[in-house]
């Protein structure tokens, strides 16, 4: 089975830095749904939800925070920014919305 970590690589060098602080789902939902342009910067406004914003000790809690935001993005940079600020007012609206839209 090949590793997905080399696609990223090979279709975006500069994702290699990303692979330690992001895991490889969100990096891939990134990927399709973001044109190059923007994927740099998707990683940005994503990562700076921390920790902190979510009031989790695990990184899987904030992995669940930012796919709930891709989630609801759709692929559209201002959705993200949107959602990154409505995430660290209080990040229970953003996955309560997700799981709205997973019911839909």
């Amino acid at each position: 089975m090949e590793d997905k970590r080399k696609l990223y690589y090979v279709a975006r060098p500069y994702a290699k830095r990303y692979v330690q602080m992001m895991n490889e789902i969100l990096l891939e939902k990134i990927n399709r749904d973001f044109p190059e342009s923007e994927f740099e910067i998707v990683v940005s406004e994503l990562m700076s939800v921390t920790r902190e914003h979510v009031m989790a000790k695990y990184q899987t809690n904030l992995d669940y925070v930012w796919s709930s935001i891709l989630l609801l993005s759709k692929g559209n940079i201002s959705e993200i920014r949107w959602m990154v600020e409505a995430a660290k007012n209080d990040f229970r609206d953003v996955i309560y919305w997700a799981s709205l839209e997973n019911k839909n």
